[in-house]
């Protein structure tokens, strides 16, 4: 399922941070233009410690996307049974030069991940890249089938689009959300928000 996707300016390693050029996502599209998926590379990555099942490509030199995991996996309650099962079934994450996209790749177990970006919705709610991460990994612990069955599901709650963001952004993330004392999203609509590291979260409230 795809969540987000920013603006090129917000990128790890730019250094011209635009914050106003952002734009949301859903469902493979963004301003009404098809999203395309990055894919995976034949060679390179890095295993996640602890979890030979996820390994992570791109430009991640300071091994964010491991030490964001270990985070989640520390201070988040349920997130060591998430990741494992992702683990399991077998998850890429894609990272450092995708910036723009920062999804869950429709069914195939890929997720594209910027780890400078603080996900902001329409209220001001915020989110770090860590627990952004979490979420996609979340989407990808269940069968596909499940998965599919999901996406194709009405959530029970207005505001989220199906059953599967409902389960994962109303109910899990909002969970441990309240764990971290982050901010609780109403939907997946807002902008992405260029933060230091994977820890940190935009705290101003950027719509009045």
């Amino acid at each position: 399922m795809i969540v987000w996707a920013a603006a090129a300016k917000n990128a790890q390693g730019d250094d011209q941070d635009d914050d106003s050029a952002a734009a949301t996502a859903y469902s493979g599209t963004a301003n009404g233009q098809k999203l395309e998926y990055a894919s995976v590379p034949a060679s390179g990555g890095y295993q996640v410690p602890g979890y030979s099942g996820i390994t992570v490509y791109g430009d991640d030199n300071n091994r964010w996307a491991a030490k964001a995991i270990a985070e989640d996996v520390n201070s988040v309650t349920q997130a060591a049974g998430i990741v494992e099962k992702a683990s399991e079934f077998g998850v890429s994450i894609i990272t450092g030069s995708y910036q723009d996209l920062e999804h869950y790749q429709d069914g195939k177990r890929v997720i594209q991940w910027n780890p400078y970006a603080s996900i902001v919705d329409m209220k001001g709610n915020s989110i770090t890249p860590a627990l952004a991460l979490l979420g996609e990994i979340d989407h990808a612990s269940i069968p596909i089938s499940q998965w599919q069955s999901n996406v194709n599901s009405p959530s029970p709650v207005f505001g989220w689009k199906s059953l599967e963001e409902y389960r994962v952004h109303a109910v899990d993330e909002h969970a441990w959300a309240i764990q971290l004392g982050q901010g609780l999203r109403t939907n997946l609509e807002g902008e992405q928000r260029r933060v230091d590291s994977p820890f940190d979260r935009w705290r101003e409230t950027i719509f009045r």
